[in-house]
């Protein structure tokens, strides 16, 4: 095991120790994601193994305070003892595609815990340049609107440059995917930790619609 899954595996044992009760969670779950960075994390965001249909938290049981959130299509929200733990829906098969997956290099980590122990640890390469020179960046997603949205988060750590060229790349992957409908434009938005106002929707709709006028004139 290399020095950066030692610090890895270090700290998830502390978050499952103090935010994460084995009577609570699930018997397996990844946890992936921001929660791996030194400074002081605002959630933990937890992924299903083995199956695609998702998990919830037990939320009855004696000495844990459990509450539900927030609710949506792909994440459920729930503080336990004052830390926010999102259970989401999004799917992968194994650990080494879920983190892939992720749109910002820094975010690139996870584990696998079994049973409250941690059985497996993966990072990618893009991660280590996260880890030994703070460099942050975009690396393609899935769902490229909910990065635009997401990118402001991670602003510190980029220079102007740096930042203008992820937009650049963002909105590039957007116009790639494309849209079939305006509800395909809007499951951008079931991605986990957009943190969007209501008002933000209306906002989103006239870019679609303004977007589809442009799509409709060069035929």
């Amino acid at each position: 095991m290399n020095d950066i899954d030692k610090r890895l595996k270090r700290r998830a044992e502390m978050l499952i120790e103090h935010h994460l009760p084995k009577e609570v969670m699930p018997s397996a779950y990844y946890m992936a994601g921001g929660c791996f960075r030194k400074e002081r994390i605002n959630d933990i965001d937890i992924y299903p193994v083995g199956h695609p249909l998702g998990f919830d938290v037990r939320t009855t049981l004696v000495g844990v305070n459990s509450v539900l959130t927030y609710k949506s299509k792909n994440v459920h929200t729930y503080a336990i003892d004052g830390m926010l733990v999102q259970c989401c829906r999004y799917y992968k098969q194994t650990l080494e595609e879920l983190v892939e997956s992720f749109d910002f290099n820094l975010c690139q980590v996870g584990v696998t815990v079994v049973d409250g122990q941690v059985t497996d640890i993966y990072h990618s390469k893009a991660y280590e340049l996260f880890d030994e020179f703070g460099k942050v960046f975009y690396t393609g997603s899935e769902f490229p609107l909910g990065s635009l949205l997401r990118h402001g988060k991670y602003s510190e750590y980029q220079s102007k440059r740096e930042y203008r060229d992820d937009q650049v790349h963002i909105l590039s992957d957007i116009c790639k995917r494309g849209y079939t409908s305006y509800t395909d434009f809007l499951s951008q938005l079931d991605s986990i930790d957009l943190g969007y106002r209501p008002e933000n929707r209306k906002q989103l709709q006239n870019i679609f619609h303004a977007l589809q006028k442009k799509g409709d004139a060069n035929g």
